[in-house]
């Protein structure tokens, strides 16, 4: 043991004045004591931003912790933004239950530098807060629709009802999971003025 805490004294004195020694756990310890967490959650944030591509996708969803739940509490429930080009989350955010990431989402976006990014999300983030919080941050965002939101849904189905045969169409057939998914993509642009 002598001779491993020789090495790292050896190897830490590279980079450190250390005329006391080698920090022990307890020093460690009273140091993350005082950090305060939403500094240190902040700079990281701050420092993974900047590490990400501008143009790059961020995919915001939330997950279920499984196998934590238990009589005393229910599963965790996480909200994050994923860069995927990067492999890097941006921020994480947790949250009650299931409904509420919805209000979750603006405040992760909140945390995040996604300026110039496009933002993809699943239909549970087809909410007017959260699509004005990423035009407002100056980012781009691709969210899926459902009928959990039935007058946009209603408009959507009969724009393209009524034009598709004007836009560009691309169709696949994807085997997986013992089915095979035809899928039609249309491409609709929209500028905003």
């Amino acid at each position: 043991m002598e001779k491993f805490d020789k090495n790292l004294k050896d190897f830490l004195a590279k980079f450190l004045e250390l005329p006391n020694g080698i920090l022990d756990s307890d020093t460690f310890r009273r140091v993350f004591e005082n950090i305060d967490p939403s500094k240190l959650s902040s700079c990281l944030i701050n420092w993974v931003s900047a590490e990400r591509k501008k143009r790059s996708m961020i995919a915001v969803d939330g997950k279920t912790i499984c196998g934590i739940g238990n009589s005393q509490h229910k599963a965790y429930h996480v909200v994050s933004a994923f860069v995927a080009e990067n492999q890097i989350t941006l921020g994480e955010i947790n949250v009650e239950e299931k409904t509420s990431e919805i209000t979750a989402v603006p405040e992760l976006l909140d945390l995040i530098d996604i300026g110039g990014a496009i933002i993809t999300a699943d239909a549970m983030s087809c909410q007017k807060r959260i699509t004005e919080k990423i035009i407002q941050k100056k980012a781009d965002y691709i969210i899926g629709l459902k009928q959990n939101q039935p007058m946009l849904y209603k408009d959507a189905e009969d724009y393209f009802n009524e034009f598709s045969y004007e836009l560009p169409i691309i169709c696949t057939d994807e085997k997986g999971h013992g089915q095979i998914k035809k899928r039609e993509y249309y491409l609709l642009t929209y500028f905003v003025v």
